[in-house]
Formats: C-alpha cells, structure tokens, sequence
C-alpha cells in the first residue's frame, strides 16, 4: 500500500509533518525540501543533503517525494497561499547554505576557546563573507539568520530575521531544566560541558521577545536558570526575564560567575568542571529581586520630531523624524523627515554621537550630550530588523555582486556606480550590433578589442591587474574611448579624473570604491614641476594598486585610515609612463588621428546603453558560471613568444577577456585570429633596467656631449665611466624633460649589475682628464655588454 505524507506548499518549499530522517511526526520536528534547489533540511538534528541521501533514510518517503516533484500527487496536500516573503527568503537563504558546514579556521578559533567540534554541525553553518550562520526556527520555518564575523566578532542578522524564538529550543526533549544565556558562543559552551538544556537569547541581551513568545513552553520545565551576562546588558536583561516570569518565581534560579563574565570566561579560565559547579550551586530567586522595576523606554516619536520623558514632562529633543533604511556594523542608512522635506543621508555610527554630524546629516539635536548614546541605542533598537553587513567597496566579493541596489552598506562611496537592475537586458538584436560594431570602436579593431577585453577579464582576475594606458597625443578620442570602457562595467563620465585636480588622498580613496568599475586619470601631461612631482607619487600609488597592497593614509586632524587598493585603473594622456617597474604593469592602446572610430559607430554606443548592457550581462555570467581560469601551459601554446611572467600575466587578464566577450558576442573567426597574434607581439615588449639604460644612453648620444670622455672600445670590450656618464645623462634628462626612469645612480648601477650588463664594477681605465684635454688619467671605470650606441660619434 503506497504511502502518503501531508505537507503544505510554501514557494518553493514543501514543509512535511513527517520528518524521514529522525522518524518523528508533528509540529516539531519539522523536514523541508527545496523544490528549486533540490535539497532537504531537518530542522530538530540540522542535517541536510539531496535526493540521493535521502533515498538512504527512508525509501518510502522518497518515493512519495518523487511522484509530487513530477506534479502527478493527488493525496493529502494542504497549499497555503499567505506566506510572507520573508520567511520564505529565510529558509531558502539557509538552504542556500546547508551544506556548508564551518571551516577549518572557525574550527581552529572556537578551539581555541575551548569549544569542541560536537554541537557545531546541527547548529552552525558557514555563511558568505566567512561568517558562522546561526539559524533560528519557529518549528516550521527558519525566521532568523545571526551571523557572527571571525575577525571582528561583530554580530549582525538577516533581513526580516525576527528574535522570537530562543536558538536552540528545538533541539531540547526534556523538561527537567533550562538554562538561558545570552549568546551562542555562551551557549556551545554549555553544551559542551555537558548541559543539553541549554538556550541562547536570539538577538542578545538588549531583546527578550523569546521570553515573551516562548513563556508558556518555559513554564513547563520544572527549573529555569538564568545565566547571562555578568554586566551592564545582562543585569538588565536578567531583570527584565524576572519581570516577565514573575508568577512563577518559585522555580526560577541565577547563578553566580564569580570573577567571570559569562559562561564562555568560566570554560577558557577554568575549564569544564567549573562551569557544572557554578550550575550545580545555582540559587534559588527570591521574590524581593522581583520587584525592581525595569525602566522603560524614556524616548518616543511625536508628529514633528522625537521625544523624551524626563521627570514626568515630556520634552521634544529633535525638529527630525527618521525612516532608516539599514543599519550595519558601522553606519546607518536612510531618510530625514525635517519640517515636511525628506533628504537620504548615510553616515557612520561614530558621527551621530556628536551634536555637529546630527546637524551635519539628519537636522537638529536639542537634547543634553549625554542623551546622545542612549537616543540611538534606542534608534537602533527601534529599527533591529534593519541590520546588514558592511562591505568594503563594491564588485564581486565571495562570489555575490554588490552594487548600490544591494542589501549592504558601503564603506566608500565617492566611485559613481551604476547598479544592475537600472541596466536592461542584452537582447538578440543588441548581439548583432555589438558583433558587427564592437570591434571597430577604433578602426584599428585590435586596439579596440585590447581596451574591451582588458575590462571584461578584470571580472575573473580580482587580484593585481595591469593598469591600461590610453596613448596618444592630443584630440585623439583619448577622454571618450576611456568613458566607453568605464561603461562597460557600470561606471561613467564620473568616473574620469583630471591628474591636475586630483589629490593623491582622492586617488588611494578613489581606487579602494570597487574592484570591478574602472576610473580614468586623464589629462597626464608633464609640463610643470607640481606635475611631475605628483607624477612621481602617482607612480608609487600606481605600484600599490597593481600589488594590491593596504596603504595607509592620515594628516594632522584625523586618524591613521588603511586603504584597500582594488579599483582597476585608466591613465590616459599625452605623456608616456616610462617608470620601469610600472612599464611591465601597463597594457597601452595606441591611438592616433588613423584609427579613430567612425562617426556613426561612436554615435551609437554614445546614445544606446549597448556597452552597459554587455558588461551586466558578462557579469551574470560571471555570477552564474563562476571565474575563467586559464592555466599558464595554455597560455603558452597560445602566445609562443611571451617569455616573461609579468607580461603573460597582462596578456592573460585580456584573453580572459576575450573568452568572456565571446560568451555573450559571436566575434568574426579572422578578428579573433588576428588579436591573438597582436597580443602575442605586445607581450614580447618587455621594459628592463637595461632597455631603460639604454634609451637613456640614446639621450646623451643625441646631444653634443663627448662620449669619449667616459666610453672607450678596447680590444672588443667596451668601459664606462660612469661617474660622469651619470651626469651627462641627468642633465639631458632634466633637459629634454624625459619621462624615461631616472633611478639614483647607486640604485642604478646596482641594478645594472644584477642584469650582468655591468660584467665587472672595478676596472682601472684611462680617461681624458677633462673634455679639453687630450692627456688622460687612470680612473676606476666599469666593464659593459657591447653597444653600438656611440659608435657613430667615433666614426665622425
């Protein structure tokens, strides 16, 4: 006889009476399976798996299953259509996640404060952003998600979670006691003392709906203890439990930590065994603790602004009203109602406690200083439900897209981001105008290609990136052909920055916005000595960004601030970065009067949104398929003549590039090829000390220098002198305002020996004594490589 289940149909989630896996039936335990995602989830022993692990617990079930997934079940089904949909993105967020048990490194932590690995599995998960998930249940539904940072220890919860039921009170079976503490960390650690009976308070001291919602099932244990904080919070909170189990105070017991703050101190400090001896000799609560009185909230919200209740008057304290929005671990996000005009504001936690950032970014404060942490504490108390993380910049973090429509608040906001969904679709026929038009936003379609695919491939290379140099002399299309890369990944005209107006503090901020849209430092011209001193800081930041390195940047007034360098960057100008180390780092896209694009083509991206329409839709595609990973043995068949590391490295973010681009554009087989083999020729250009040396030595050639005075040819080996040699060279280099490295000439001349094109440092050769005299002198030159540079000086 076939087998039947009731179940009830929530989105898509079937909830069912009978659990298969621990063989129980009723309201708690409870069993959910994902109809989408294909997974279950056992709420009372938190074990989850697919169809095949399941057919191992119990085959009859599975079966069932299968015939109501192929929609042919018409047994026993209840379908509720009123489900919020909060609840329902709770479960399905914690679905999302059931197989992710907690790390190595969680692991290793929570070891380290004495915690074991037993209780983990059924009551954590691992969520995004490496935070421990906390989940909590009504019984049928997951209707909180705390999640707790390893760094940090900040805890913040998922939007719509709700604190009304205890975590962990459906895991108890027996009604002898109960202990309550304030947190999970205080609850793993009286599990594993050896107390099953163990409930944490859902959203910390603060917050006892639990109490509230859950009092009657409390009531029937025949001991309650109460065992939170040893502080501020806990007394509060333990007065506030009192007062809401009054009637009952008979059965209620507290226990006293001694020295110690909370259960999880008394574990680290003393072990297992003082944690049973403080619950052993927990004391009975006497009726007189009852009776203080909680104090109540003093603030409240009128018509034009809040309110406060002092010694029975009640006094208005703000001309604002506030609707937030979000609130994270350090800032608050929302909108100011003020005298009948609505502004949005986000400013960080630390401002609002002074009474200029009130003013500053939501209206006046009329209450004492001392209110000012209390008001908020109640503000944000008022709006808990709000919480979301915080998020450095923007881009793709732990494989989740952020942008300004996401539920995050972001540090930095100075980066104008577009976000996704104000970004329509790619559709067919934009796919045939990109495969026609794309390649030919210069004639020349491999420099095009070179900038399209150097922004694409940065979706799949979040770490170092080659800085792409847009050269060319002046009214080349230089501005624009940058706007039209920034847009492929959702940035803008904002997005370009003068060098000229900007500082180097807005450049570190500007570059630590997003590790996806670009920004453009535009106008690069080496005409002044303010510029070419910011040029030179420029570079080291330029080094920082490729390296993604932290950097730290303060003044006088404010605190020592860390920035994370991600943002891929554009220089674009008439002079040409020749730094060394920043050469190899450099992809450059040549553009001049010839390869300028066609009118009717830069019409066409300039007033469609095809260049944002590709780039969301290479970011879907991204999200949806993971990163492109080329390995270097591919690379190498690819590109035969690439020999050095870094340069294969460059041409390997822009073939990433190109595989994303064809995923979404059926480029022309003959552009393709054509590309390749450019990529190919760009990467053999490898910039050197010695290359470098050399076109510097081409300097002092073309002037009216001597080089007898410090080069000679003996016997086929070639000797400089470098001492002076280096000053010939500084004075053409300040002369002709090179841009070419200039290192100082100890660094220099090390450098050089490291590359063995100085062969000895130390060789005793003779020299003219001064540029008018034919007498010479012996002076300690060094040996070279050969080079032909002066021999056409010595021929004439």
């Amino acid at each position: 006889m076939k087998k039947e289940y009731t179940f009830k149909v929530y989105g898509n989630q079937l909830r069912f009476d009978y659990c298969p896996i621990c063989k129980r039936e009723g309201k708690n335990p409870d069993f959910s399976f994902n109809k989408e995602i294909k997974q279950f989830y056992c709420h009372r022993e938190g074990r989850y798996g697919d169809l095949l692990e399941l057919k191992k617990h119990d085959r009859d079930f599975y079966n069932f299953l299968k015939v109501v997934l192929s929609g042919n079940e018409k047994g026993k089904v209840e379908r509720s259509n009123k489900i919020k949909d909060e609840a329902v993105n709770l479960n399905e967020v914690f679905l999302s996640r059931g197989n992710c048990l907690l790390n190595q490194e969680w692991r290793d932590y929570l070891k380290s404060r004495g915690i074991g690995e037993e209780h983990l599995d059924r009551l954590c998960r691992l969520g995004k952003n490496n935070n421990m998930m906390i989940p909590i249940t009504d019984g049928k539904n997951i209707i909180a998600i705390k999640y707790r940072d390893l760094a940090k220890k900040y805890l913040y919860s998922e939007r719509g979670s709700k604190g009304d039921y205890f975590i962990n009170w459906q895991h108890i079976n027996n009604r002898d006691y109960i202990i309550i503490v304030e947190g999970e960390i205080d609850l793993l650690s009286a599990l594993e003392s050896g107390f099953e009976n163990v409930v944490s308070l859902p959203m910390g001291a603060s917050d006892i709906n639990a109490v509230k919602n859950q009092k009657n099932w409390l009531l029937e244990f025949k001991k309650i203890i109460i065992a939170v904080d040893k502080d501020e919070a806990g007394k509060k909170a333990y007065r506030k439990i009192l007062k809401e189990l009054n009637w009952k105070n008979e059965e209620i017991y507290y226990v006293d930590m001694g020295e110690y703050k909370d259960f999880n101190e008394v574990l680290m400090g003393e072990g297992i065994g003082k944690i049973r001896e403080i619950v052993a000799n927990c004391q009975k609560v006497e009726r007189f603790e009852i009776v203080e009185e909680v104090e109540e909230d003093r603030f409240f919200q009128g018509e034009n602004g809040y309110y406060i209740k002092d010694r029975g008057e009640e006094k208005q304290i703000t001309d604002f009203i506030l609707e937030i929005k979000e609130i994270s671990n350090k800032f608050i996000k929302g909108i100011t109602y003020n005298m009948g005009r609505a502004k949005e504001f986000r400013a960080s936690k630390s401002e609002l406690l002074f009474l200029n950032g009130i003013v500053e970014n939501v209206g006046y404060y009329y209450g004492s200083k001392n209110s000012i942490p209390s008001f908020w504490s109640w503000i944000l108390q008022q709006n808990r439900d709000k919480f979301v993380i915080d998020i450095d910049h923007y881009g793709i973090i732990d494989e989740i897209y952020y942008d300004s429509s996401s539920k995050a608040i972001c540090e930095k906001n100075e980066l104008y981001i577009q976000s996704l969904d104000s970004i329509p679709k790619v559709t067919r026929g934009d796919k045939k105008i990109l495969k026609e038009l794309l390649p030919y936003l210069r004639k020349d379609s491999n420099q095009s290609l070179l900038g399209i695919c150097w922004a694409l491939g940065r979706l799949h290379n979040l770490t170092s990136y080659p800085i792409l140099e847009l050269e060319g002399s002046t009214s080349v299309g230089k501005t624009i052909f940058g706007e039209f890369i920034c847009r492929i990944l959702l940035g803008s005209r904002d997005n370009i920055k003068s060098l000229s107006t900007v500082t180097i503090h807005q450049i570190r901020v500007l570059s630590s916005c997003s590790n996806i849209t670009p920004w453009v430092l535009d106008e690069i011209k080496l005409t002044t000595k303010s510029i070419k001193d910011k040029t030179d800081e420029l570079l080291s930041t330029i080094r920082s960004v490729y390296d993604n390195k932290t950097v730290n940047q303060g003044n006088l007034t404010t605190k020592l601030l860390e920035y994370k360098l991600c943002t891929p960057l554009i220089i674009s100008g008439e002079t040409k970065i020749n730094d060394v180390s920043i050469r190899n780092r450099i992809l450059s896209v040549e553009l001049n009067q010839e390869n300028k694009g066609d009118d009717k083509i830069f019409e066409k991206f300039k007033n469609t949104q095809l260049l944002e329409k590709l780039g969301k839709q290479a970011i879907l595609n991204r999200l949806a398929d993971g990163k492109i990973v080329v390995k270097k043995q591919k690379l190498q068949e690819i590109f035969p003549d690439i020999r050095d590391d870094r340069q294969l490295h460059n041409i390997k973010c822009v073939y990433t590039g190109l595989l994303t681009l064809k995923k979404i554009v059926n480029l022309n087989r003959k552009i393709v090829d054509k590309f390749l083999l450019f990529l190919n020729e760009l990467g053999k250009d490898e910039r050197t000390t010695v290359k470098n040396f050399l076109l510097l030595l081409e300097l002092v050639a073309e002037s009216d220098k001597d080089p007898r005075r410090f080069y000679q040819e003996k016997d086929g080996r070639h000797y400089l002198w470098f001492n002076i040699l280096y000053k010939d060279i500084a004075d053409e280099h300040a002369k002709t305002n090179s841009s070419l490295e200039l290192l100082d000439m100890s660094t220099l001349k090390k450098q050089l020996k490291e590359a063995n094109f100085i062969l000895d440092e130390r060789v005793s050769v003779r020299f003219p004594e001064n540029e008018f005299s034919k007498k010479t002198r012996p002076v300690t030159a060094v040996e070279i490589q050969p080079i032909d540079i002066f021999k056409n000086s010595f021929d004439n």
